[in-house]
């Protein structure tokens, strides 16, 4: 019962802070500068282009030993429409239980310089499907192997390529590569 809690703390608690940092970004927001507040020294304007990214995952670190699976053949689609403040995505990958899986997601990524390079901290949120079986209480209230997910990452942004530290919960850390598609 303590689990439960404290993994609906911690789901409620990063979709609180995505969608009041998120509200904090647009100029016409009822929490107007909230924004530079919770996040000082990020960057959120939107880009005046659209991107299209396509990431790959190679490698997952677990934090505890176990037979777990190291390789996620993680590969998504990551689409931030011009001039918005939020970015949609969707990912494929095998779990660290060897179960195909699948996440959905909005997110959000602020640059520590205003020219959308460089270093930059995300936040995803949104239904993961694919924990089943034995495995279904690994991901916060799964129903069916469906599961909400909320995603931190820090990254850095060079030109069309990116790459992501992800964290997963307290379980392991992800490494991803992303290369913006062509417009």
């Amino acid at each position: 019962m303590v689990v439960f809690f404290l993994r609906l703390s911690v789901a409620l608690s990063g979709f609180i802070f995505l969608v009041f940092a998120t509200a904090g970004c647009a100029e016409d927001s009822l929490f107007g500068s909230l924004d530079s507040e919770l996040t000082p020294g990020l960057q959120s304007a939107p880009s005046d282009q659209s991107r299209l990214t396509l990431y790959i995952s190679p490698y997952v670190y677990h934090v505890h030993s176990g037979a777990h699976n190291d390789v996620p053949r993680m590969i998504g689609l990551e689409w931030e429409p011009a001039g918005s403040y939020l970015e949609y995505g969707a990912a494929y990958f095998r779990n660290s239980f060897y179960q195909d899986s699948g996440y959905v997601y909005a997110g959000k990524r602020w640059f520590f310089e205003d020219n959308h390079q460089g270093f930059f901290f995300n936040v995803t949120g949104g239904l993961m499907y694919g924990y089943r079986g034995e495995n279904a209480d690994k991901v916060p209230f799964n129903h069916n192997g469906v599961g909400l997910a909320v995603i931190p990452a820090v990254g850095y942004q060079y030109g069309s390529f990116n790459t992501q530290l992800i964290l997963l919960g307290t379980a392991a850390l992800m490494i991803s590569f992303g290369f913006d598609l062509p417009r």
